[in-house]
């Protein structure tokens, strides 16, 4: 072979063989970023696990506050309707005894939109419960 055509070769390969070395070095660079990424995902993680731990504690006392509620609204919602029962068996007492019954009307009314908004408080804060308790 032509000393020429050897000392290209040789050339070729010197040329080749660094490529191939820097190519590794390029790897193992890439290599040690994704190490340090991933330890830093696992950082991140442990964080975001403690916050969500903190956040279901917290909400697990928020359900505990709204519970009782829930009880004393059923309870308030059962006395309005006793309440508003006397009021029927009164206003037909005294349509019988031919006495307004006006007063007796508004106030019934009254324990009507009571019981309504009780209603509607207690459906929104069971929802919430159910929510809360779901996550």
């Amino acid at each position: 072979m032509n000393p020429e055509v050897k000392k290209i070769f040789k050339k070729f390969k010197e040329e080749k063989t660094e490529l191939y070395t820097e190519k590794v070095e390029l790897s193992l660079q890439d290599a040690q970023r994704i190490i340090i990424d991933a330890k830093l995902a696992l950082k991140f993680r442990d964080r975001m696990e403690s916050k969500i731990d903190s956040a279901r504690k917290e909400l697990s006392k928020a359900v505990n506050e709204v519970k009782p509620v829930l009880k004393e609204i059923e309870v308030d919602q059962q006395k309005l309707l006793r309440a508003g029962s006397e009021i029927d068996k009164l206003i037909k007492d005294m349509q019988g005894a031919g006495i307004s019954t006006a007063p007796l009307d508004s106030r019934k009314e009254q324990i009507k939109d009571a019981y309504n908004t009780l209603s509607k408080a207690y459906s929104d804060l069971n929802r919430i419960v159910i929510t809360a308790t779901n996550i």
